[in-house]
């Protein structure tokens, strides 16, 4: 990244959506406080977006650090979702992620609908073409682009016991991202919204140069769509039903 900005009001908002309604791709990613993102969950929070189309532009809006310092230095929730959603209604826009499909259930449950079908999943990219290496974000921006990413695990540690304990967390206790400050978050971020945008413009031709092109924005990419839209619906379970199922089970194989 050689310019990057972190979105702390309307008019730097308004700003990056003015941009986002006239570039033809861009990539994003998403930090929140849990991995469970599927349907109601009282203690989900999205704690920023990260948004980027190249070197120059890698942008970092934060929505939900809860430290004293950060409370006078983010975009209000509903703001950025008027804002945002305009951006990510475009259908003539190509959409960068990795795994995707979860970044797309957290703008779902903050109210923002991806509208484009043209969507491109680097870690489904990385995967079809070869199966047997790693196809997470980071080990791929080692391979492919010779740079090691901060890891997740590096900058949650940078909380203070103090802090933590102040939030009700243990001294040594792993911390959600939302305890770490805007700027020592954004940082980590950006680069995931950047390296997005770096792999999935390597793959764009690597799937060509595979012959895995046609198989993968014919079947992979819309099929994607397709599991978004059933984790979305969800199923009715009979819980107990299933726990003595189970249990039938463990005594069968027993």
């Amino acid at each position: 990244r050689v310019k990057s900005q972190i979105i702390t009001n309307s008019f730097e908002l308004n700003l990056l959506v003015g941009k986002m309604m006239t570039i033809p791709a861009f990539a994003f990613d998403t930090e929140t406080n849990t991995l469970n993102v599927l349907g109601d969950n009282k203690d989900f929070k999205c704690v920023g977006i990260s948004i980027s189309w190249g070197e120059n532009n890698n942008y970092y809006i934060p929505l939900g650090h809860v430290r004293d310092e950060d409370l006078d230095n983010q975009v209000e929730l509903d703001e950025a979702v008027t804002a945002l959603s305009k951006g990510f209604a475009r259908t003539d826009v190509r959409i960068f992620g990795w795994n995707l499909k979860f970044d797309l259930h957290v703008l779902k449950r903050i109210g923002i609908t991806v509208k484009s079908r043209d969507a491109f999943d680097g870690m489904l990219a990385s995967w079809l073409c070869d199966e047997n290496t790693p196809n997470g974000l980071k080990p791929n921006t080692t391979e492919h682009l010779g740079i090691d990413q901060t890891h997740f695990a590096e900058v949650t540690d940078s909380v203070p016991s103090s802090v933590k304990k102040q939030f009700g967390y243990s001294a040594n206790a792993k911390v959600p991202f939302d305890l770490v400050l805007v700027e020592e978050g954004a940082p980590y971020a950006l680069d995931d919204a950047f390296f997005t945008w770096c792999n999935c413009l390597g793959y764009e031709k690597e799937l060509i140069d595979e012959g895995m092109d046609v198989i993968y924005y014919k079947m992979y990419v819309p099929f994607m769509f397709v599991l978004f839209d059933m984790e979305e619906r969800g199923v009715t379970v009979d819980v107990p039903r299933l726990k003595k199922m189970g249990e039938d089970m463990q005594a069968d194989l027993e």
